[in-house]
């Protein structure tokens, strides 16, 4: 309940600071189950981002828990965001940083800090797809196990499709790792769609995968969830 109250601290602070002209969403996900089954699945997500003539900012904010009538099999956090800046058409320099949390995953935390060079593969009205590669510093230490400190690289995709004037189709993937240790390398992927509910109120749902070659001892590589959300847009 702590840690619920601190991230909703963090998001209400995010709001206050960020100015009108920012888009801004906030997502809430809530599962419970009792019975023969007894698991309860919490998370939440704050989203903001700010597109000006020549260059753009994206922020985002996350938390996830769970636990069923055994122990907590879900309790991470991450924040994250990204600078863009237009060269020219279709090029693009950003910087890209992120700092994670994942307590089952026995992950103390990872810093990324990635400068890098996009490209704007499609850029229409109800359809872009970006592709981005950078190198830059990484910063990460699991539980019971020694700090470790790299010069890492990143490649990362984003596609977004708008299917009606109501609903969005959205996927990402990025892959990114230790440039000297050949097997220490995360990729993340994800896909959704969103539709619209009423006014600002959206109902998203999206399945996303997160899979480390190198985790913590006695842990598994691969971490697949689908959720269902609803998101306020504002």
């Amino acid at each position: 309940m702590k840690s619920i109250l601190a991230i909703a601290l963090m998001l209400s602070c995010f709001c206050s600071i960020l100015a009108e002209d920012w888009k801004q969403s906030l997502s809430l996900g809530f599962n419970l189950a009792r019975g023969n089954t007894e698991n309860t699945q919490f998370n939440t997500r704050y989203d903001a981002k700010k597109k000006r003539e020549k260059d753009s900012i994206s922020v985002k904010v996350a938390a996830n828990f769970g636990e069923d009538d055994v122990q907590k099999n879900t309790d991470n956090y991450l924040v994250g965001a990204q600078y863009n800046r237009t060269i020219s058409q279709r090029y693009f320099w950003l910087i890209n940083s992120s700092y994670e949390v994942d307590n089952i995953a026995d992950l103390d935390y990872r810093f990324q800090l990635s400068p890098g060079l996009g490209y704007k593969l499609i850029e229409k009205k109800n359809n872009t797809l970006d592709i981005e590669a950078g190198l830059g510093y990484q910063s990460q230490q699991y539980d019971s196990q020694s700090k470790e400190d790299n010069v890492a690289y990143r490649a990362a995709e984003k596609w977004d499709y708008q299917l009606s004037e109501t609903s969005s189709l959205w996927q990402s993937a990025e892959i990114s790792g230790a440039v000297d240790e050949g097997d220490d390398y995360i990729i993340k992927a994800v896909i959704g769609i969103q539709s619209k509910v009423a006014g600002n109120l959206n109902l998203k749902s999206f399945i996303q995968d997160k899979y480390t070659n190198d985790p913590a001892n006695n842990k598994k590589k691969n971490d697949i969830s689908f959720n269902t959300v609803l998101v306020y847009s504002f």
